[in-house]
């Protein structure tokens, strides 16, 4: 009992749980600790059996234990302790495994029997969770060692043991194809795997990171199996407490990175390489110089000894044009006779190695004694030292020209892909160079033989313009005597009626034939390219009422009506050549006139586009027509219509015209920037349709001053004197102006040239002088820029000097040009020399004095005036001087009523005129009256006075 009572005290207070068994595995004696241990509430439940049933014992592997199988069972049997049992312990309550560290010792008898039992409970469920954990994480550990892309290592460096690796993860066996214990039992293997040339670099760069304690970072090669690979290291060093360093880091294989960057690499040098020689390329146009630095790029790009550039012949052969070789190797162009070079194998070309990408073969070979070459061209390639080789071809457009071919003499070579596309596009290049060469050559040649053809076309343009020149001088000239003379010979009132009417034979004669000239010449300007457009402001509603006007006698007299109809939307004042557009107007409508026999020809304008003309105000496209009744126009002559000296059928019976009317009509639309169309139908008539660009206008063009149409006879009683100096080179020309002159009280001198003009000036300081232009030693453009240089030096445009006054400045004479020429730029070269205006010859008498009149004030006395010798020389008066009466006219003979009702018939101004100028001076009113209808156009007035005195019509 005392015993009991002992045990139980001791048991009591210890820290771990304590059982006492008895030999039948009875629980004699339990502690709180036991009890707690095990999830029993009371000793008392524990000790009315032996275990209770709602616990469950597990082994440490995690098997179960049944009861029966229960340690203690084995130590009561055996006698022997059990120590550091683990044991999991499991309630139906608590279903969370309790493991418990469990030492079981036996008590014996004396005689060595089992007498009780002691077992002691320790709870080591912590430490099993954390050696659970630990297991967890090492297992992930080594999961991440096994899959991560390289080698984990442990690399431990200690003072007088030198390197040795710790630990090694399992990708050593594909990086290196060592397993992880082959690395950590040999210190010596990593550097024995390092490619030579790289371990000195691998070591420093380990000794850096351990005296520095930095991060190691390094790449280098290793040999591995016979294969070499690039590997790259990152570790940081950790220096221990016993003066260590370990460095845990990994260890990846770059290879395949380091191929794709060489790759890389090998391009772009491979693209700079290309690129460096397709610049010395474009630096020129020249194929020696091209070859030259292609081959030596080249040769320098690949490391290569010879690069050769070889033509194709007719033979078929090949010809060296290029080479680029080495120091010391023997030069292919030196070696090869000149009748060696015309019979070189072809290089590659037969024996292709393989194609392109894009399709283009090539020749490759690593060693000429290994590809089966024919012997010929072993020996051809043994001259040239050569052990390997590559060919290209070269093609201009799809034409084989040769190869490109580059040499390796010292060892067989295996050329690499790079390579080979170098070659291939800087073949491809010289390809393009040599097809820009040949297209360049054949350029040159084809511009050399267009500047020749040019400068033959300028020759004969300049020749056909000094021609036309020449000969509207040559052929105006003559004229301008011709019809000055006859205008002379009007005024004089001696010559017989009979010598009066040869005069206007020869007068109209002249003016038909400078009519044909004027159409002649204007054509032959057309021609050369000689005619300009001389744009100004038109008043277009009075030039159709001056075409309905001029028009309207001729129309009647044949009959016919003419009708002018007008859009509402037709601007007034418009901005185009007034004379070209005139000069069409009167060949289509003379035309439609002519070959109209019999109902009426109609004139219509309109704008082209009205919504242009809201949109765009400022411009327009007028639309013309011209619509007749004639007789039509055969479908086959429409194609020759509008070439020079082209007539129809009909215009030959009619034996009128030149045939150049509707070809410089043409012509004149499209300066004017349109186009000239023509529909016929034969027995029905024409239309003839032309549209030009204009330009609308605001303002009214400026007003010209009315012609002189009555008979000057002199200067006025109070004009003072007039100097006029004649500068001509033809005594006709001088004495046709001065007896012109002069007969009106003008003062005149003449000079035969340009030097003798300025003499004559400098003396005798004319008002005006009518100069030719085209004068022997100084012409008249010379002789103008003198007088006007000197008029600027004396009149002093800058300053007056101090002592002269400006009244002591010379008056500038006004210089009126003469000239013969038909070309219109011509004008400008006239005003730029300082000319103050120009009449082309040959010239009339009225437009002389009305530039003499316009440019000098002056008035004059006219033939018969009635109330004083003072009349204006403008005609402004609309209404009529004299009111004519049907017998007003019938003063006159029968034969001059005749030629007056035929020239107001055919509407020639000119005509009626020389015709009004013979009316006696008594009947001056009468000329006065009919010269204001001549100006008006009222050419049907005329022609009805006419018909009303008897026999003067028949």
């Amino acid at each position: 009992m005392v015993y009991e009572v002992v045990d139980h005290l001791l048991i009591r207070d210890m820290q771990v749980g304590v059982l006492l068994f008895d030999t039948e595995a009875t629980v004699l004696v339990a502690n709180q600790a036991a009890l707690d241990l095990l999830y029993l509430s009371s000793k008392e439940e524990l000790c009315r059996a032996s275990l209770p049933n709602h616990l469950h014992f597990w082994q440490e592997n995690g098997k179960p234990y049944e009861k029966a199988e229960l340690p203690i069972q084995s130590v009561i049997t055996l006698g022997q302790p059990l120590q550091d049992l683990v044991l999991g312990v499991q309630s139906d309550t608590h279903p969370e495994c309790r493991w418990l560290l469990v030492n079981i010792n036996p008590q014996l008898t004396p005689k060595g029997a089992v007498k009780r039992v002691v077992c002691t409970l320790s709870d080591i469920t912590r430490q099993k969770q954390a050696e659970a954990a630990l297991l967890q994480s090492k297992s992930q550990y080594q999961t991440l060692a096994n899959n991560v892309p390289g080698m984990i290592y442990q690399l431990v460096f200690r003072l007088g043991k030198g390197f040795k690796f710790s630990y090694i993860s399992p990708g050593s066996r594909e990086i290196f194809g060592l397993e992880p214990s082959d690395l950590r039992q040999s210190r010596d293997l990593l550097w024995f795997l390092t490619y030579p040339e790289d371990l000195k670099g691998l070591k420093r760069s380990i000794i850096r990171s351990a005296k520095q304690l930095s991060p190691f970072e390094h790449t280098w090669r290793t040999i591995a199996g016979g294969q070499l690979r690039w590997v790259s290291a990152v570790s940081r060093p950790e220096l221990q407490s016993d003066g260590s360093i370990i460095w845990d880091g990994l260890l990846t294989d770059i290879t395949e990175q380091r191929l794709a960057e060489e790759h890389l690499r090998k391009s772009a040098e491979r693209e700079r390489t290309i690129a460096r020689i397709i610049q010395r390329m474009r630096q020129t146009l020249k194929l020696e110089r091209i070859f030259s630095a292609t081959t030596e790029e080249l040769r320098d790009a690949l490391q290569c000894d010879r690069v050769v550039i070889y033509r194709l012949t007719t033979n078929p052969q090949e010809q060296i044009v290029a080479e680029a070789v080495g120091e010391g190797w023997n030069s292919a162009l030196k070696l090869a006779t000149d009748e060696a070079r015309e019979h070189l194998p072809l290089h590659g070309l037969e024996t292709q190695d393989s194609v392109d990408t894009l399709g283009i073969s090539y020749c490759r070979i690593a060693d000429i004694y290994q590809a089966n070459l024919q012997p010929d061209y072993v020996s051809y390639l043994e001259q040239l030292q050569a052990r390997a080789y590559l060919s290209v071809p070269i093609f201009s457009g799809h034409q084989l020209w040769g190869s490109l071919v580059a040499y390796h003499n010292v060892a067989p070579r295996d050329w690499d892909t790079a390579e080979t596309k170098i070659v291939l596009q800087v073949g491809g290049q010289l390809g393009v160079a040599v097809q820009q060469a040949e297209l360049l050559e054949r350029t040159q040649r084809q511009a050399a033989e267009l500047r020749e053809a040019k400068e033959i076309a300028d020759a004969a343009n300049r020749a056909k313009s000094e021609f036309l020149a020449n000969m509207s001088h040559e052929l105006r000239t003559p004229l301008n005597a011709i019809l000055g003379f006859t205008q002379l010979m009007h005024r004089d009132r001696s010559l017989t009626r009979e010598h009066q009417e040869y005069i206007e034979i020869i007068s109209r004669s002249g003016e038909h034939l400078l009519a044909l000239i004027n159409n002649v010449l204007e054509m032959s300007k057309i021609e050369a390219g000689r005619v300009t457009l001389n744009e100004g402001n038109v008043d277009l509603a009075r030039l159709l009422d001056n075409l309905e006007a001029m028009l309207q006698l001729r129309v009647q007299s044949k009959r016919l009506s003419l009708v002018v109809e007008r859009s509402p939307a037709l601007p007034r004042y418009i901005r185009t050549d007034e004379g070209k557009l005139n000069q069409v107007l009167i060949n289509l409508l003379s035309n439609a006139i002519k070959f109209t026999q019999q109902g009426r020809v109609t004139l219509r304008v309109n704008v082209a586009d009205p919504w242009q003309l809201h949109l765009l105000p400022d411009t327009t496209t007028l639309y013309f027509e011209v619509e007749d009744t004639g007789s039509g126009i055969l479908p086959e002559e429409i194609a020759h219509l509008f070439e020079a000296f082209s007539q129809t059928e009909i215009g030959l019976k009619a034996t009128e015209g030149t045939g150049l009317g509707l070809a410089i009509s043409q012509k004149f639309v499209q300066l004017m920037g349109g186009q000239i169309s023509v529909d016929s139908r034969i027995g029905r008539g024409s239309t003839f349709a032309f549209t030009i660009q204009v330009t609308v206008v605001a303002e009214a063009p400026v007003e010209q001053p009315a012609a002189i149409v009555e008979k000057v006879i002199g200067l006025a009683n109070d004009q003072p004197p007039c100097r006029i100096l004649i500068a001509d080179d033809d005594p006709t020309n001088r004495l046709l102006l001065n007896k012109l002159l002069k007969r009106l009280n003008f003062e005149v001198r003449e000079a035969k040239n340009g030097q003798e003009a300025i003499a004559q000036w400098q003396a005798w300081n004319p008002h005006l002088i009518w100069m030719d232009m085209q004068m022997p030693e100084i012409d008249g453009y010379e002789a103008t820029r003198r007088i006007r240089e000197q008029e600027a030096l004396v009149n002093g445009w800058h300053e007056a000097p101090a002592n002269q006054s400006t009244n002591d400045k010379r008056p500038m004479t006004k210089i009126i040009a003469l000239t013969a020429s038909a070309f219109e730029e011509q004008r400008q070269k006239i005003l730029a020399a300082g000319c103050d205006d120009f009449v082309r010859k040959p010239f009339k008498e009225e437009e002389v004095l009305q530039k003499i009149a316009e440019h000098l004030e002056v008035q004059y006395r006219y033939e018969d005036s009635p109330t004083s010798s003072l009349v204006p020389n403008l005609v402004h008066s609309e209404s009529l001087a004299y009111p004519l009466v049907p017998d007003s006219v019938c003063v006159m003979p029968v034969d001059w009523l005749q030629k007056l009702h035929a020239a107001a018939a055919q509407g020639s101004d000119t005509m009626l005129l020389r015709l009004i100028a013979q009316i006696p001076p008594q009947h001056v009113l009468l000329a006065q009256t009919l010269t204001q209808l001549v100006n008006q156009f009222r050419f049907d007035q005329i022609m009805e006075l006419t018909q009303s005195c008897p026999g003067s019509v028949q």
